[in-house]
């Protein structure tokens, strides 16, 4: 049985924005059926050094490196709009597994049961600016998501002397109203973090070409079978086609992101997921062959005389490679063949609002539609 299209979008404007537009953003998209996808931030994805009116639009409006935190965020969001439904991804870095439980639990229980969490390894600008250290993130991962579970669901004390994380006689009373917990996913690429959540967790991201998907879920629902788990039980989220994306209504608005400066570095820096990848098809990589965004872009250390300079590298022919431009047929289009493929929880961002920051409105109506649409299909 095809397992129903679900579609969590991250509106990347919405963290600067004040009460009353996050509630009606709440409300449009749960009108919808659609999850609102609250990524744990501090810093920006972009440098400061791009973060001017000439450079990136949005930045007249918009404060540099200013997020809201995301977990009061829900909890607000949830007492205003009734049936909403959230997505939260966070690190397990920045807070124990003691404080990640007791919160997956509180939101799980001020949501009605409607939110899902996203643990991650952890990305740089998160944790160097302020003083975090993670010399084995992703065995961290690992051993928080092992040691939240145990925390669920144990009644007496224990304790855990692992690599990075250790308890002693630990134990939490904290419990849903009905006993249950929320699931849990795993974020974040590479076979490692995929396995991860194949054998602990309750879903797996995949973020790779469409042509490669059917493979990776087939190699994963393998793992858990061998981890002695149902792989039924196993959600794939994400779906994210390789390049950036924005969209427009018109060959106008297309054209006019299409040529702003921001696009350009967008493209540079998440057309591929590294540099060696824009060599493979004949381009120098203006961030340079080992760039990878998770490790190496640390917003407050570029300033504009670096960025510039990327956006000096960046040809046009990279640019339509690196940033995709969809019309709202081309995205419901996207929806359905991700959720024949097997992504079960679909994920979206759209990325135009920085180059057009006039369309944020039409971006969030659009992607509505474009769900609609998808859900009719199949």
């Amino acid at each position: 049985m095809t397992e129903p299209m679900d579609l969590a979008v991250v509106d990347t404007t919405s963290y600067n924005y004040p009460p009353d537009e996050q509630v009606e953003l709440a409300r449009r998209l749960t009108d919808a059926g659609i999850k609102l996808w609250l990524a744990d931030q501090t810093l920006n994805w972009f440098p400061d050094g791009l973060w001017t009116g000439e450079l990136t639009p949005i930045a007249t409006e918009w404060r540099k490196n200013a997020f809201w935190d995301v977990y009061s965020q829900g909890a607000f969001l949830a007492g205003r709009v009734p049936g909403s439904r959230f997505h939260f991804s966070l690190d397990t870095v920045r807070r124990g597994p003691d404080v990640l439980s007791q919160l997956m639990l509180t939101l799980h229980e001020f949501t009605g049961g409607n939110a899902t969490f996203a643990l991650g390894a952890g990305e740089a600008k998160q944790l160097a600016p302020f003083g975090y250290e993670a010399p084995k993130p992703v065995t961290r991962l690992e051993e928080s998501l092992r040691m939240i579970r145990e925390l669920w669901s144990r009644d007496e004390p224990f304790d855990f002397d692992g690599k990075t994380v250790s308890l002693s006689n630990a134990q939490l009373g904290t419990r849903s109203s009905d006993g249950s917990t929320p699931p849990v996913f795993v974020v974040g690429a590479g076979p490692r973090l995929m396995k991860i959540g194949a054998t602990l967790a309750d879903g797996v991201m995949i973020w790779s070409p469409a042509d490669q998907i059917p493979e990776q879920i087939a190699a994963l629902r393998a793992q858990a079978r061998e981890a002695g788990r149902d792989p039924d039980e196993l959600t794939f989220w994400g779906g994210n086609p390789i390049g950036m994306v924005m969209t427009y209504d018109t060959e106008e608005q297309r054209d006019r992101m299409a040529a702003a400066p921001i696009t350009k570095f967008i493209a540079a820096a998440w057309g591929r997921m590294s540099g060696a990848e824009w060599m493979a098809e004949g381009f120098e990589p203006p961030l340079g062959e080992d760039w990878h965004y998770a490790k190496d872009l640390i917003a407050t250390e570029w300033p504009e005389d670096r960025v510039r300079d990327v956006i000096d590298k960046v040809p046009p022919e990279m640019v339509e490679l690196g940033v995709l431009f969809w019309n709202e047929d081309d995205l419901a289009r996207h929806f359905v063949n991700a959720h024949a493929l097997g992504i079960g929880m679909l994920s979206w961002m759209d990325w135009g609002v920085f180059a057009a920051p006039e369309q944020r409105w039409d971006a969030t109506d659009r992607v509505v539609r474009a769900y609609s649409k998808a859900r009719g299909l199949v």
